[in-house]
């Protein structure tokens, strides 16, 4: 007999038992033993496999990732140790290991909800007594550390092959007691059950603004989002669960930083001056940790482009690295814990909740957004243009520089414009960006390393490792010089009458 999974439907049960008996009078079914268990749900920090409509849960035994939306098992991999995998390549070699790898990328898993669970599986019987579809009916268990005493039910039919009629017929039956498919996971019910709401956390802007708001009240909404972001990941950066902590606290500082710069007149200038002060003394503060952050996550990449023999040289300069990023994060930790971080995130937050007037609080946001990305549209054109192929590095990075806020502004204002256009406008700027950036990184990359050679007494005394860390140097300028070479291109294709039509229209 063929259980090989056709199709499988999830439904709500609010009145478990009340269906189950319906079920037993007007089909034949046999009951399977009951099954009690605990179930533990896991996903990163923002989400990634919720938004894919993922969920990945352990059981005694398994871990399972499951398709929630699709309703169907994406893979499965045995618990092979008494230990939680914390990021995908903890897990052990399988299809399950494959599948979150492009999902989680350097983020950590966190246990979101647990739950004892009783799961039974009730076979539909025929005349010959064959099972022609299998229904799974699964009850949350109160877990005593403060679970809700009830959650919702689940019902899921599977469909057996080669009984599509039944199955039909069977959902039909389901429809007329008043159940419909539903497009959610237990974990959703599970949460929702504690009040919690799946996907709540995002760092990206994505602020819906009124074309009609006063200046002043819509960068409040912008700012107040990027405060959110600094403060969400606050515990997460002082646990050091994952680098994306910090990434996410150091955007958010910068967006402030841009938008303080670039949105004039929202605010007082002695207010934007004091707090464009105070966020770059705090940038100041994640700088090298991040550094450092990068190049570790870059070990094996860089290692790749080695020789093996000469790769392996490259571990002092990593465990070094691992050392001094140690200390960077104590000495960033000891900063969010001292008060005057404090007063500095309360000061801004309570100017918020009460913004003093400027010269551009009332006028529509719309007008101001206009006015301020058509400036910035037109100064990276300038710069843009002026660039030769023997420019010197500076005006890249001066250009990259514009890129970044001309990209943020895109994104403040967003929801004020054609969503499809400004799609389309963001991705030519982001394109433009990431040759930049690209670039930038290459550049300091090699001047870190040659900083490592010229201050770390270990390597001197090792030649291989001086040898590995200059031969990765000469890979690296090789990469940046490639990058350069097709800046000409990537700005021809920012810069083309397209595109350039869109800028005029939009906030010409």
């Amino acid at each position: 007999m063929d259980y090989s999974l056709q199709t499988v439907e999830t439904y709500i049960l609010i009145d478990a038992p009340n269906i189950i008996n319906e079920i037993s009078k007007s089909y034949t079914i046999m009951a399977e033993r009951p099954r009690n268990g605990v179930q533990c749900f896991f996903d990163t920090f923002d989400w990634r496999l919720y938004n894919k409509g993922l969920t990945l849960l352990q059981k005694t035994t398994e871990y399972r990732l499951y398709h929630w939306r699709q309703d169907r098992e994406v893979a499965t991999s045995p618990v092979a140790s008494t230990l939680q995998p914390k990021f995908w390549w903890d897990f052990p070699d399988s299809p399950l290991k494959e599948a979150l790898k492009p999902c989680l990328g350097v983020r950590a898993l966190l246990l979101l909800a647990s739950m004892k669970s009783q799961a039974q599986t009730l076979r539909v019987l025929n005349d010959d007594e064959k099972s022609v579809l299998l229904v799974h009916v699964e009850d949350i268990l109160p877990a005593g550390d403060g679970s809700p005493p009830q959650a919702p039910s689940t019902l899921r039919l599977q469909q057996v092959r080669g009984y599509d009629q039944e199955f039909n017929e069977f959902r039909v039956f389901l429809y007329k007691l008043g159940l419909k498919p539903q497009k959610a996971d237990v974990l959703t019910l599970l949460l929702e059950a504690h009040g919690k709401q799946p996907g709540d956390y995002s760092s990206k802007v994505n602020i819906s603004l009124r074309p009609d708001w006063p200046g002043r009240v819509a960068a409040r909404e912008i700012f107040m989002k990027l405060l959110n972001v600094m403060q969400q990941n606050e515990a997460g950066l002082k646990a050091d669960i994952d680098t994306e902590f910090l990434h996410d606290f150091r955007v958010a500082i910068r967006r402030t930083r841009s938008a303080l710069t670039q949105l004039k007149g929202v605010f007082p200038h002695e207010v934007t001056e004091r707090y464009k002060r105070d966020f770059a003394e705090l940038g100041k503060l994640t700088s090298r940790l991040r550094d450092l952050d990068v190049y570790l996550l870059k070990e094996d990449e860089y290692r790749s482009m080695l020789p093996a023999d000469l790769a392996s040289h490259l571990e002092p300069m990593f465990d070094t690295m691992r050392r001094e990023r140690k200390r960077e994060h104590q000495k960033l930790v000891r900063a969010l814990s001292a008060g005057a971080y404090k007063r500095t995130m309360e000061a801004w937050d309570d100017f918020l909740n009460h913004p003093d007037a400027a010269k551009n609080s009332s006028k529509p946001v719309s007008e101001l957004a206009r006015k301020f990305i058509w400036k910035k549209y037109n100064q990276v054109m300038t710069l843009g243009q002026a660039i030769a192929d023997d420019s010197p590095d500076p005006e890249l990075h001066n250009l990259r520089i514009d890129c970044k806020k001309l990209r943020y502004l895109l994104e403040f204002f967003a929801t004020l414009f054609p969503e499809k256009e400004m799609a389309s406008i963001i991705r030519q700027v982001k394109k433009l960006q990431d040759n930049l950036g690209e670039f930038n990184d290459l550049y300091v990359q090699q001047q870190h390393l040659k900083e490592f050679l010229n201050s770390d007494s270990k390597t001197e005394k090792h030649h291989s490792a001086v040898a590995a860390i200059g031969g990765l140097t000469a890979v690296l300028f090789q990469r940046q010089q490639g990058v350069r070479q097709a800046f000409a291109q990537t700005f021809d294709r920012f810069s083309d009458s397209g595109n350039a039509a869109l800028f005029i229209k939009l906030f010409g």
